[in-house]
């Protein structure tokens, strides 16, 4: 793991951190793996880091990774998007009994 670039960004109280990681023989690490290494070399608790994306071309063993180090976890949970959970589905039959008895 290899750092390319820091850029301190104050504004958002964090910085934006660019590291090439070498996975040969295996396939590209995935997002969890690259934050535990991360947070391992910057000595940071996990729940700080960001990633921005993991980004390997065809055939590579190189990935590009774009990291985001907050100062602190207000910060992190104010601007990091989370994804909501997926909706379940309701049973087919469900939907099928209730448009009958909408008709």
């Amino acid at each position: 793991m290899k750092l390319i670039q820091e850029i301190n960004d104050r504004l958002l109280n964090r910085k934006r951190l660019t590291y090439e990681v070498e996975h040969a023989n295996k396939a590209t690490p995935k997002k969890d793996e690259v934050k535990k290494l991360v947070a391992d070399n910057l000595k940071v608790d996990e729940k700080l880091i960001g990633i921005k994306y993991i980004k390997s071309n065809f055939g590579s063993t190189n990935s590009k990774v774009v990291v985001y180090q907050y100062n602190d976890e207000k910060t992190y949970n104010d601007i990091e998007v989370f994804k909501k959970k997926p909706k379940v589905k309701k049973d087919a039959k469900e939907a099928k009994t209730k448009k009958q008895k909408t008709k």
